[in-house]
């Protein structure tokens, strides 16, 4: 599986050396993996140890269904066959975040929902401490914009609405 890149090579990574911890305004993907138990997969992540679901930012030069695949890839060994994006989180209250550095970024993330996937949950990466299917009713604790994303995806199926936050 081909790994992501070291952070400092990284598009935010090189803003970051330029802007220091200011705010910073970051595109990305959030992507739930529903098998046929409708179990999610999430995975649990190694720069802040809790658990998440896949995703990550837009690299330059990449649309947003390049970026989801990318990362779906990295962070699980996943392909994605079927997909469809669901919703967009956007709204800062939600989706502003200090990470323990101090670095502040505010996430806008295209929603993906995959159900159907070559490959198999694959821990030879350098953002994930393990991945794991969890029953809806039995999350773990999650960063409250990605219990948001969740939420939006459980409105999403049961509306089939685009969902906007």
């Amino acid at each position: 599986m081909k790994k992501g890149k070291p952070f400092s090579e990284t598009y935010l990574g090189q803003l970051r050396e330029k802007v220091g911890s200011r705010l910073l305004m970051v595109p990305g993907v959030r992507i739930v993996v529903e098998n046929d138990s409708s179990e999610i997969l999430l995975q649990r992540r190694r720069d802040i140890a809790i658990w998440g679901l896949p995703g990550g930012g837009c690299e330059e030069g990449e649309s947003v269904e390049f970026a989801f695949a990318r990362e779906l890839r990295e962070e699980t060994g996943l392909v994605a066959t079927e997909y469809r994006a669901f919703g967009i989180s956007s709204h800062p209250e939600i989706e502003t975040f200090t990470y323990p550095n101090g670095h502040v970024i505010h996430s806008y993330a295209v929603l993906f929902h995959v159900t159907k996937w070559t490959g198999e949950p694959d821990l030879s990466n350098d953002e994930s401490q393990a991945l794991r299917f969890f029953a809806p009713g039995e999350l773990p604790e999650m960063l409250p914009n990605e219990r948001q994303s969740l939420e939006l995806f459980f409105a999403y199926r049961a509306k089939r609405v685009f969902q906007l936050a």
